[in-house]
């Protein structure tokens, strides 16, 4: 939008108001002349006062939002089936498909949701763990009613956390899940205490070579559940400790969960824990507005700070700042 001779990102209705604003901006004074000239009581937010409370009670709330979002996709299950069947993956689907998350309608056709699940489960197996990738910033614009100047603000510590809250979420419920796969595991091995543990052990019971251990005679009372499972099991596995093994159907099979399920559920989970979830943030040059003098300069100054607050907020680890030229190298 043209004004004049001045461009701005804007909305018609932003400028207009700032306009009526800037009428009123004499009534007001600074805060050197609050304290120096008026003596009046003052309170000033320092660096060190960020950094140490406002930073800290902002990532507190981003946090509780993530165990919120978590909790809820917990009990989201109706769109993938029997919530004995939904794994890790379809949690991480449901998160990215909450409320103040997804922009527009959820879809709801079959192809387009297995699609989504194919690309979480591929990029769950991939050797880089799940990498996310969105272009944000910067978010800059010229018009003064928004930003006073071209370095990161409260505006983007806020979008930030937002993002992180998201990965926060994903994390949370796999934790959840790991709970939930070593409950169930504990009625065989009492010893598990972490979804490795469990990894271990179920490598002691179990190889992917196929055998035989069900007689003609279970073969033919297979409509029973454990019987099914001792079917899924015979066509898929090699059985090293029939005694545990057992234990496991018969507690799948109290739960109506496969054996297929928990052991892609284990792989899912693990994935996680050891390859982390992260999310690119990506700033496009060719997207910055600034206010004057060297663009170059601008881009650089709020890139550096950009930086800074990911790594004084704690959560670069999952957060990665990259450029949109990086991102197309990569």
């Amino acid at each position: 939008m043209s004004t004049g001779s001045t461009t701005y990102n804007s909305d018609l209705g932003t400028y207009d108001l700032f306009k009526q604003l800037e009428q009123e901006f004499d009534h007001y004074v600074s805060s050197s002349n609050w304290r120096n000239e008026l003596h009046c009581q003052s309170f000033e937010i320092t660096p060190e006062f960020v950094l140490k409370v406002i930073y800290p009670k902002m990532k507190q709330e981003a946090e509780t939002l993530a165990e919120k979002i978590a909790t809820t996709v917990a009990n989201r299950t109706e769109r993938w089936g029997p919530a004995t069947s939904t794994t890790l993956a379809h949690r991480i689907i449901e998160i990215l498909f909450s409320n103040g998350i997804r922009r527009g309608s959820i879809p709801s056709e079959d192809k387009f949701l297995q699609r989504r699940e194919m690309l979480i489960r591929n990029a769950l197996t991939s050797s880089d763990g799940l990498r996310f990738s969105i272009l944000m910033l910067p978010n800059r614009d010229r018009n003064k009613a928004k930003n006073d100047g071209y370095l990161p603000d409260l505006g983007e510590v806020i979008s930030l956390l937002q993002l992180w809250s998201i990965v926060k979420a994903m994390l949370i419920a796999t934790e959840q899940f790991a709970l939930i796969l070593i409950k169930i595991f504990k009625k065989v091995d009492a010893s598990v205490k972490t979804i490795a543990d469990v990894q271990k052990s179920i490598e002691t019971i179990l190889t992917t070579e196929k055998t035989s251990i069900i007689d003609s005679q279970q073969r033919q009372d297979n409509h029973f559940r454990l019987d099914i499972l001792r079917e899924e099991l015979n066509n898929g596995y090699n059985v090293a400790n029939v005694e545990k093994a057992e234990l496991l159907l018969r507690e799948l099979a109290h739960r109506n969960c496969t054996v297929a399920w928990f052991l892609q559920s284990i792989t899912e989970v693990i994935q996680v824990q050891t390859k982390s979830i992260r999310l690119f943030v990506v700033q496009d040059a060719r997207r910055y507005a600034c206010y004057d003098t060297d663009l170059n300069e601008h881009i650089q100054a709020y890139s550096r700070c950009l930086n800074q607050i990911v790594v004084q907020l704690g959560i670069s680890e999952n957060i990665i700042l990259t450029s949109h030229e990086q991102l197309e190298q990569e």
